[in-house]
């Protein structure tokens, strides 16, 4: 970062606050530390639930199994059956992906472009990077419930797509079957990645409308999946390593920020002091000395004029 002080010398140059920059940067330092103590107490208290919830999934997880297997069965007749019935394709492309995709990457690129600008642009992702970070530590801490929750949504959703087909709406059943339980469901697979193929109208709109904006989320680990019990410790690991990241740059990226607004007081605060003076400056090119030498014969003070004349 540039120095607040540094104005390139000239007449009216201050020093540089050397000590100002010591405090700025033991700002950082504490409130890291603060965080970083904030991120070892959640780290304690994940070591001492870990054990009890990885029995918890273990003995939970056939069950999970079964269910999402069920509704994944129901889920490739249900596409089967509109892929038969439709030009899902053409709908896709032509409605959805032009019509609701497209303005939604658009206006994401357009906040994209309007925050991205310096610190402030940093902050913006940082924060929104460490909410995504603090949902996935908290759902996978309670991965049983959590994957309890997501199977029993899905599972509306399905019924919802099934309603949808057989009334007027049956072509909007088309954008919530791919765009919204398709990418759910195959997000719980174990693992998520060989599922690519629920989803094909992410191609189809990468096709029609270009690549999507890009997601701050990339890099994190992602919601909880039907996870191998044996796997899950190291996994919770990892996603509170994410997390704890994730904050520390945030906590970076604010002080950047700070940092600048002390500035910009700084400078608003010398923009000032330099108005006054240039005021004053003018004031005493226009000031006609006449005015104090009747202002003090006024005041009952003997003039020059009068003293040289006695």
């Amino acid at each position: 970062m540039e120095d607040c002080n540094d104005n390139n010398g000239g007449e009216d140059a201050g020093s540089r606050d050397c000590l100002g920059d010591l405090l700025a940067g033991s700002t950082v330092d504490a409130k890291e530390a603060e965080f970083r103590k904030e991120a070892e107490a959640k780290l304690t208290a994940l070591s001492g639930g870990v054990a009890a919830e990885e029995a918890a999934y273990r003995a939970a997880r056939p069950a999970l199994l079964e269910r999402w297997d069920e509704l994944d069965n129901k889920i490739r007749k249900l596409k089967s059956h509109f892929e038969d019935c439709y030009d899902y394709k053409c709908f896709i492309q032509e409605v959805i992906c032009k019509k609701v995709v497209r303005p939604e990457w658009a206006l994401r690129r357009k906040l994209l472009t309007e925050k991205l600008c310096g610190y402030y642009g940093a902050l913006y992702l940082a924060e929104e990077r460490l909410d995504a970070a603090k949902g996935q530590l908290n759902a996978w801490e309670k991965i049983s419930k959590s994957l309890d929750d997501r199977l029993t949504a899905n599972e509306a959703l399905y019924e919802e797509i099934c309603k949808l087909d057989s009334c007027e709406d049956r072509y909007f059943a088309i954008y919530i079957l791919y765009f919204e339980l398709c990418p759910a469901h195959k997000g719980m697979g174990e693992p998520p990645e060989k599922l690519d193929q629920y989803n094909p109208a992410e191609k189809y709109c990468t096709d029609t409308c270009g690549e999507p904006p890009v997601d701050n989320t990339d890099g994190l680990c992602g919601d909880p999946y039907l996870i191998d019990p044996d796997d899950y410790n190291c996994k919770l690991a990892e996603v509170w390593t994410a997390w704890r990241d994730a904050g520390l740059a945030k906590v970076k990226a604010q002080c950047d920020v700070d940092e600048i607004e002390k500035c910009k007081q700084q400078y608003e605060d010398m923009a000032q002091a330099e108005a006054r003076r240039n005021l004053a400056r003018e004031s005493f090119r226009r000031f006609n000395p006449d005015c104090c030498k009747k202002r003090s014969h006024d005041d009952g003070e003997p003039s020059q004029q009068s003293q040289h004349g006695s």
